[in-house]
């Protein structure tokens, strides 16, 4: 293995059933998310006729950091973390709020790429809404992974 890997500490081996699935549903909603926010950024990148040099620079600060967010979520999740949740919480969440807010909302600053404005089609909206619906699905996974851990958020 890498030498980043090799240092990465080993999971618990004597964890309860509970907690792995626990683990593992956190682990799954967070590579959902990641892959959604991928798939969004592919739209931008190659299905949107507009392509990405119609992007604001702040529009393109906005997906590098969405995408920071759900990869470093899935860092946390990966390593078995006892904050995994806690990452997970925040960063799903507002994931999922700032594609809506960037997306479905009229324009409102340099961060907004409203799409009613933009033209696109329906693979667009698809797109952001799963980044969406993503987003929201592990703020509720890190939410029941939370409390059967009964740990304080």
């Amino acid at each position: 293995l890498p030498e980043p890997l090799e240092r990465m500490p080993a999971l618990e081996r004597g964890r309860e059933l509970r907690g792995r699935r626990g683990a593992t549903a956190l682990t799954i909603a967070n590579l959902a998310l990641l892959a959604a926010v991928l798939i969004h950024g592919a739209d931008h990148w190659f299905i949107q006729e507009r392509g990405v040099s119609a992007l604001s620079f702040e529009v393109m600060l906005g997906g590098m950091a969405i995408t920071a967010a759900a990869a470093l979520s899935l860092a946390v999740a990966l390593r078995g973390h006892g904050r995994a949740p806690l990452v997970a919480l925040l960063a799903g969440p507002w994931v999922a709020a700032a594609v809506a807010v960037g997306h479905f909302i009229p324009h409102w600053s340099e961060f907004s790429d409203p799409y009613e404005d933009a033209g696109v089609g329906a693979v667009s909206y698809a797109a952001a809404w799963a980044v969406v619906a993503a987003g929201l699905a592990l703020g509720a996974v890190a939410i029941r992974q939370a409390i059967s851990a009964r740990m304080r958020i």
